[in-house]
């Protein structure tokens, strides 16, 4: 957590088009109100990359949905008295439930895993603008496939040959079960507690649904939560 009055950081976030991971961390940027800039990439197999140079012009470069999401929380969602807005303080049960549920969105959607790098000096700043999300005009996700490399699962393979439309039927009527019984359990419209990352890397496959042929209209808890 970035408890000290410092200058912000230099954070680019660079992602195809169409990607789900850039659009996740797009809204999260968002809602934490971190100024940054947007590199839209020409290839549509590029890998979303976010760059956090700092102050001394060192910084991380992330590669995956979870490591860029877990280093935005721990860094930059907290205050001085530790309130949390889109996620709970590590190691706690909502933390823990939170983190169950990306990993199964990234099992049922096929998302895979990269590293950590970091880099010494700024990034090129070619194509580069200020970006400013609005959730209302997300581009439209591409089908993609699983990318085979050395750290991938068999679980990962095998949910790469199932169709995307299949896969987010599945996802819809998981989603569509477990908010119904939060609502008769007297939760609130949220997967976890509150709004928190699991409900925004959620998000975007949700808004897919007309550019796949679903009507969300048949999934109630579902447009309720959207």
């Amino acid at each position: 957590m970035n408890v000290f009055d410092e200058e912000p950081s230099n954070i680019t976030l660079s992602t195809p088009k169409a990607s789900t991971t850039g659009t996740t961390i797009a809204i999260i940027l968002e809602e934490l109100r971190l100024p940054y800039t947007f590199h839209l990439l020409p290839h549509s197999s590029s890998t979303t990359t976010l760059t956090d140079i700092h102050r001394t012009g060192h910084g991380p470069t992330l590669h995956s949905l979870p490591s860029i999401t877990t280093y935005l929380l721990t860094r930059y969602d907290g205050d001085h008295h530790h309130h949390h807005h889109l996620s709970y303080p590590p190691h706690s049960p909502e933390h823990v439930a939170v983190q169950e549920s990306l990993s199964k969105l990234a099992d049922r959607m096929g998302i895979t895993h990269h590293h950590l790098h970091h880099q010494d000096s700024e990034p090129d700043n070619k194509h580069e603008h200020k970006h400013h999300h609005n959730k209302q005009h997300l581009p439209a996700i591409k089908e993609t496939e699983v990318v085979g490399n050395n750290n991938n699962t068999a679980k990962e393979t095998a949910t790469a040959t199932v169709p995307f439309a299949r896969r987010l039927l599945s996802l819809y009527l998981h989603l569509e079960e477990y908010l119904s019984r939060q609502r008769r359990g007297g939760g609130r419209i949220w997967l976890m507690g509150h709004s928190t990352v699991a409900d925004i890397a959620h998000f975007p496959y949700v808004a897919a649904a007309s550019q796949y042929g679903f009507d969300l209209e048949r999934f109630p808890e579902l447009t309720g939560w959207y």
